[in-house]
């Protein structure tokens, strides 16, 4: 695509594309107060699953790995931290964008 164009298909569709964005968080918002009433129902009623819209919603146990900073400092000694730090690092390139 030629710069120009891009340049400009972009000004015309921020505009949607800020009003959409708007429309789906006020949408999400709503959604998520749903879902929370639906977790507090089965909870109440100790409920397994949970029916509504062609959704079932259910509780699952899983078991994760927590990986932070503190914890690896808490576990190993300051050198080994360091070295972990030292193998561990890595650049990424981000691509901004600011008002």
């Amino acid at each position: 695509m030629d710069i120009e164009v891009a340049k400009r298909l972009y000004c015309e569709l921020l505009p949607s594309l800020e009003t959409k964005a708007k429309e789906i968080k006020d949408l999400r918002k709503v959604e998520r107060r749903c879902k929370a009433a639906f977790k507090k129902h089965m909870k109440e009623h100790g409920a397994d699953t949970f029916s509504v819209g062609g959704k079932t919603f259910s509780f699952e146990k899983k078991e994760k790995i927590v990986v932070s900073m503190d914890r690896i400092e808490e576990s190993f000694s300051p050198a080994e931290v360091a070295k972990y730090k030292d193998s561990n690092k890595e650049q990424v390139e981000v691509f901004k964008c600011s008002r």
